[in-house]
C-alpha cells in the first residue's frame, strides 16, 4: 500500500506542465466534461457511457476514500496557468485479491496504472507526463519491484503511451468488462523498477513500506 504521505489531500505532484493533486468536490464538472466522451470511455474498464448525472460525485467521494486508505493514489491532472484546468486522471491501485480469506485484504505485491484525458489534450504528452511522475512517486514511496498495465489491443495511443515509459508486453487476453458488455482483446505490460532505474538514469530508492492478487483495469485513453 501507499505510505500516509499519500493519504491526506495536501500530497501532490508538479511536473513541468502539470499538477497531479487530489480529486475535490468542486472538481465535479471538470471530471464528468472529460468522463462523458465515448472515446474515452470506451477505452476504460470503469467509465460508464453515457456519463451518468451525479456519477462525477461519486467518483470524487469513493477516489478520496481509496486514497486515504492507501490501497490507491489516484490524482486528477491539472495543466498549469492562471486558471488550472483538469484534463483527465492518472491512478496506481493495488487490487483487492479476490481470494482473500477470514476477511482479511490480501494486496498485490505489484500495482496496476491507468489512465483517461480529455480528447482535445491527447496526443500532447500530458498522459506521459503523468505517468512518469506517478511512477516516480510509486518506486520513491514503495519498493515494490514493479508496476502492471492492461491496454485493449486497438488502443495504440496508449501502447504508445506504456512504450514509450519502458514498460514491456507480456501476453495477449481475453478481458470482460462488465460496463462494456463485451469481451475485448487486451494486453498485459509491466514495468520494472530496474529497467525504470536505467531510464531515470540512476536508482529510485523506496523510503519505506507493506504486502500482495488478482483483478483488472485497462490503462485508457491517452
Amino acid at each position: 500500500m501507499f505510505p500516509s504521505i499519500t493519504h491526506d489531500d495536501v500530497y501532490r505532484i508538479e511536473t513541468p506542465r502539470l499538477w497531479l493533486r487530489w480529486p475535490q468536490s468542486a472538481d465535479a464538472s471538470a471530471i464528468a466534461d472529460f468522463a462523458r466522451h465515448k472515446q474515452v470511455a470506451e477505452m476504460t474498464a470503469s467509465i460508464p457511457h453515457p456519463y451518468p448525472p451525479h456519477q462525477a460525485s461519486e467518483f470524487i467521494r469513493t477516489t478520496r476514500a481509496s486514497n486515504r486508505h492507501g490501497t490507491t493514489l489516484e490524482l486528477l491532472i491539472a495543466r498549469k496557468g492562471p486558471v488550472q484546468s483538469i484534463i483527465g486522471t492518472v491512478l496506481l491501485r493495488f487490487p483487492i485479491a479476490a481470494n482473500a480469506q477470514d476477511g482479511e485484504q490480501a494486496l498485490v505485491i505489484e500495482p496496476m496504472i491507468g489512465y483517461a484525458l480529455h480528447p482535445d489534450h491527447w496526443g500532447l504528452g500530458y498522459a506521459s507526463e503523468a505517468s512518469r511522475a506517478i511512477i516516480d512517486a510509486l518506486f520513491t514511496l514503495t519498493p515494490v519491484p514493479g508496476v502492471t498495465a492492461t491496454v485493449r489491443t486497438d488502443n495504440m495511443a496508449s501502447i504508445h503511451v506504456l512504450k514509450t515509459l519502458g514498460f514491456i508486453r507480456q501476453q495477449e487476453r481475453t478481458s470482460y468488462a462488465p460496463l462494456r458488455g463485451l469481451p475485448y482483446q487486451v494486453f498485459d505490460y509491466r514495468l520494472d523498477r530496474e529497467a525504470w532505474h536505467g531510464l531515470a538514469g540512476g536508482p529510485v530508492l523506496p523510503l519505506d513500506w507493506m504486502k500482495p492478487y488478482e483483478w483488472t483495469d485497462w490503462a485508457g485513453a491517452a
